[in-house]
């Protein structure tokens, strides 16, 4: 990712809000990554760095962010994406100083080789069950909003899948990590994990609210990991992963 470290970095560290730290997890990448993010360091101590000396993926990367952060939120971004809009945290702070919510969900932008296409999430992937004025959503009936039901193509009330397009209460995303445990997510869960945690996270969390602020590039290269080589491969065993996680998961949170 040191093509994309930089800039993800410094898009967070340009916004109007600075109140803030940043947890950058080099998953024993084997390319310039981890020099540039020792750079961006110098140049400002918010930054903290944790090495992996073997590589863990993206879901083991994650739930050690969380577990060292020291805030009351969170919010989880792709290293190849940035924010585009500088008062984004701003105005998320300043809608949830008033709500006291959960988690808050905004707009994106999809880049794919170049070409920028802002996406609301009412139409993000397929149709979501989405509207923007700022409609708070409590339990039970959040927890009725989940991506898709299994083995069918049929949508019903549903969130965005994306874990990144969110501002989530830090104690929520710690109750996950308590309730799927470390070595929940295997070797055969090599991507997609957002969507499975997604559905842990709308039963956990007790409101959700979506604001009409886009200011997240979300972007979609031809070599990732959902893309190039192996890609057909991977969305198969995401598919069937997500079935099975999305089954045993709604079993143990009904009963």
């Amino acid at each position: 990712m040191e093509k994309y470290i930089k800039q993800n970095l410094l898009s967070i560290l340009n916004q109007s809000y600075q109140d803030f730290e940043i947890i950058v997890i080099n998953d024993n990448s084997n390319d310039n990554t981890e020099k540039s993010i020792k750079e961006m360091q110098l140049k400002d101590d918010r930054i903290t760095l944790i090495n992996h000396s073997q590589n863990l993926g993206v879901y083991r990367s994650r739930i050690e962010t969380i577990l060292n952060a020291k805030s009351k939120y969170i919010m989880i971004m792709d290293p190849d994406d940035m924010y585009l809009n500088q008062n984004l945290i701003r105005e998320l702070y300043n809608y949830n100083k008033i709500n006291n919510l959960d988690i808050i969900e905004f707009s994106v932008y999809h880049q794919i080789d170049g070409s920028m296409k802002i996406i609301y999430p009412d139409n993000h992937f397929q149709n979501h069950f989405h509207n923007f004025d700022k409609k708070i959503i409590y339990q039970p009936e959040l927890s009725e909003i989940l991506y898709y039901l299994p083995r069918t193509k049929q949508y019903s009330h549903t969130i965005c899948r994306n874990i990144w397009n969110k501002i989530i209460r830090l104690k929520i995303l710690l109750d996950i990590h308590h309730y799927i445990g470390d070595d929940y997510f295997n070797e055969f869960i090599i991507t997609a994990d957002d969507m499975a945690m997604n559905i842990i996270l709308y039963n956990f969390a007790n409101n959700y609210s979506n604001i009409d602020l886009p200011g997240y590039l979300y972007n979609i290269r031809k070599i990732s990991m959902s893309n190039g080589e192996g890609g057909i491969k991977l969305r198969t065993i995401r598919s069937i992963n997500y079935c099975l996680y999305y089954l045993n998961s709604i079993y143990n949170l009904k009963n």
